[in-house]
């Protein structure tokens, strides 16, 4: 785990929690705005039949309100494209009080909505979303099977033991919105009371650089972001207000290359509701190719595979990426 402790935001999987494994959690984030980060919750794992996997949150928008001021948040997604979406895992979604639901990707399913963090039990919760992971899962029927440029709305609500909204409940339900026609779907709800009062988003889970398997990492063209379309507050008094202006904290967790890197885009928090994207940073142009009759210097780059590569030694007709030659910068 010691390499991943420098890749950003590290989470160790449920998988492990139900194996007798103590939690874990790593911040090493940079701030791009904002004074701090409140410790998150941990993220679901990427498969719950898999071996034990760590997920790293890439790019996460923190509140930097009280959240404990709040009776309710309403946030809507549109669903991104990714290039290699029949190799890579992915999850776009929210944590509040301890709660975290939004839209998993995984090979071959495509989108589908999920939650997790139910430690309370899942009685009462939408029957059509399985317990794969223990403390939520995948839902299916209308919520799965959903394309790239849908949109998503994950309403949280303080509730009661009956799962019906209450301003001073002391449950904390979650509804979705498939934008279908039907409206809000109860999803679950979890005893509130027990939880950390937090209240963020991850606009890019990815699971590049997990042990002992690695998932391709996903690539987000920047012409079909991840898109936070705009969120809404409940207040104690039970109105609902669009977010807007300095509210929260952008966290880049980017580890470093050659791990796939993700950036911001079009951020405008002046906007009523305000709204921002997420997407790949697009990779450099690659150096001269690598000749297999050229004497390279330590420290010379070449481009190769379409990857670029540092020699770390005097080398010759060695082939980046076949022998250890050559360091890996990333992809170009």
């Amino acid at each position: 785990m010691d390499r991943a402790r420098v890749l950003g935001r590290i989470h160790l999987s449920h998988l492990s929690l139900r194996r007798g494994m103590r939690r874990a959690l790593v911040t090493a984030a940079a701030v791009v705005a904002g004074l701090g980060v409140a410790t998150p919750a941990l993220a679901v794992p990427p498969d719950p039949t898999g071996p034990v996997t760590f997920g790293t949150y890439a790019n996460q928008v923190h509140y930097t309100g009280d959240e404990q001021s709040t009776r309710g948040w309403k946030i809507s997604w549109e669903i991104p494209t990714m290039t290699n979406a029949s190799q890579a895992w992915m999850a776009v979604g929210q944590w509040y009080f301890g709660f975290e639901s939004g839209v998993y990707h995984t090979p071959g399913e495509g989108w589908w909505v999920y939650y997790y963090g139910d430690q309370d039990g899942l009685t009462g919760n939408n029957p059509d979303c399985d317990e794969a992971w223990g403390e939520g899962g995948h839902c299916r029927g209308a919520m799965e099977n959903l394309s790239p440029g849908d949109h998503v709305t994950f309403t949280y609500q303080w509730c009661n033991a009956s799962g019906v909204a209450d301003l001073s409940g002391q449950y904390n339900c979650i509804w979705v919105d498939m934008h279908d026609g039907v409206g809000d779907r109860f999803l679950a709800k979890e005893y509130r009371l027990n939880q950390t009062v937090e209240m963020y988003t991850h606009e890019v889970e990815n699971f590049g650089d997990v042990s002992p398997v690695t998932y391709p990492e996903p690539i987000i063209p920047c012409n079909a972001p991840v898109r936070m379309l705009g969120q809404q507050l409940k207040s104690p008094t039970g109105s609902w207000l669009n977010m807007t202006g300095n509210l929260w904290d952008f966290v880049n967790g980017n580890p470093a290359p050659p791990r796939a890197q993700y950036q911001y885009q079009n951020i405008n928090t002046s906007a009523s509701p305000a709204t921002w994207e997420s997407c790949s940073v697009p990779p450099p142009a690659c150096p001269a190719a690598w000749n297999a009759s050229t004497l390279y210097e330590t420290g010379q780059e070449v481009g190769h595979n379409g990857h670029k590569w540092r020699a770390r030694w005097w080398t010759y007709a060695n082939e980046p990426g076949v022998t250890n030659a050559w360091d890996d910068l990333g992809a170009c």
